[in-house]
């Protein structure tokens, strides 16, 4: 965003210069502004309204990896006076209820959104959607755009879950080229 790196950590987001990391500023931080145990999972930049968007998870610690079932949101920040609003509570349609949490996000040039839900070979789906299906501050049951990325393997590990998934989001919101 217009040259500098953001970066979020368990109490706030940060931004530098870009080539001048040493010069870190606090753009905002998550007191009194997410819930218990909720932290940042991801965050994109949306070039159609210059927002940038963050994307939270619940978690059974915060700085853990122990995904709870519910608890996506997605913010705006204003990046420059650090004011966050939430945008949405999203819920996503996966028969199992232990992979319902988005992980990852990316947002085209169009301004569509991308997300990669938690999980492993057939049970991690890519997700998107527009601003224009939020209701009322909620996207509920959201369903997937592709069958499983079980093909999806990018990363050689042998098998594909979702730490392939920012590769993934990479290639779908055209920043990159596997072909």
């Amino acid at each position: 965003v217009a040259k500098y790196v953001f970066f979020a950590t368990l109490d706030g987001i940060y931004a530098a210069p870009q080539e001048e990391y040493s010069n870190v500023s606090k753009v905002t931080s998550f007191s009194g502004v997410f819930a218990d145990k909720e932290q940042v999972a991801d965050m994109a930049f949306n070039v159609q309204d210059g927002k940038l968007y963050v994307l939270t998870n619940t978690v059974s610690a915060l700085g853990s990896y122990s995904i709870a079932t519910q608890g996506n949101k997605l913010y705006t920040v204003d990046y420059v006076n650090g004011e966050i609003e939430k945008v949405a509570d999203i819920t996503i349609s996966h028969s199992n209820s232990g992979y319902r949490t988005l992980r990852t996000l990316a947002i085209d040039n169009d301004g569509t959104f991308y997300s990669v839900n938690t999980g492993s070979n057939t049970n991690v789906y890519l997700y998107k959607w527009t601003l224009d299906n939020i209701k009322n501050g909620v996207i509920s049951n959201l369903k997937p755009a592709t069958s499983t990325m079980r093909d999806c393997d990018l990363n050689d590990d042998g098998k594909t879950n979702d730490a392939d998934a920012q590769i993934i989001l990479d290639y779908v919101s055209g920043s990159i080229d596997l072909d």
